[in-house]
């Protein structure tokens, strides 16, 4: 994986950046996502079907979890951050092709974390973007802290993220951020 940022660093630099999480409440409203210079998706959040509440582009694809290249290439872009240290579920794809978020940042939230606890990648990917990345504007849409669950899959109570903890880590994070906007539908 590259572990120099520079490159998504200088794709990244004076943008107007969309973050979409994957909670189920974010289907409840139209958006116009497709305005924003770049959109960041997570994990499995594939568009299709859904353009009308989550746009239809994927610039960059944050990632925790195992995605085929063909998933990659068919439904995301060509941007892949790989978000956590543990690289058990890496694919050779994402290896050969991703970005690595400094694993150093990894372990600084979850050293604040409750015991038996993760990040979720929601919290990192933003964490990457408030301590990496100089964006001219950042919304975030489709974080409810898994009061909705998650809309690509039925697992609805996520016990390794702390929804309540992660709530506030993330506030704390964004409070003196005027250029941040959390949007919670």
């Amino acid at each position: 994986m590259v572990t120099d940022l520079t490159e998504i660093q200088n794709y990244l630099k004076d943008k107007q950046i969309c973050l979409l999480g994957n909670a189920r409440s974010i289907l409840n409203t139209p958006k116009n996502i497709d305005k924003y210079e770049v959109i960041i998706r997570m994990n499995r959040g594939v568009p299709k079907g859904k353009e009308k509440f989550i746009g239809s582009r994927t610039d960059i694809l944050c990632t925790s979890t195992k995605n085929s290249q063909y998933e990659i290439e068919e439904f995301f872009a060509d941007y892949i951050i790989w978000m956590t240290k543990d690289r058990k579920l890496v694919t050779e794809y994402i290896n050969n092709n991703a970005i690595q978020n400094p694993p150093e940042d990894w372990q600084r939230i979850k050293d604040v974390y409750p015991k038996d606890t993760l990040p979720s990648t929601g919290c990192l990917v933003l964490f990457f973007l408030l301590h990496h990345i100089e964006f001219k504007s950042l919304t975030v849409f489709g974080f409810d802290f898994m009061k909705s669950g998650t809309w690509y899959h039925h697992i609805m109570n996520q016990k390794w993220h702390p929804a309540e903890f992660e709530k506030g880590f993330i506030e704390t994070m964004i409070s003196t951020k005027s250029n941040v906007e959390l949007i919670i539908e």
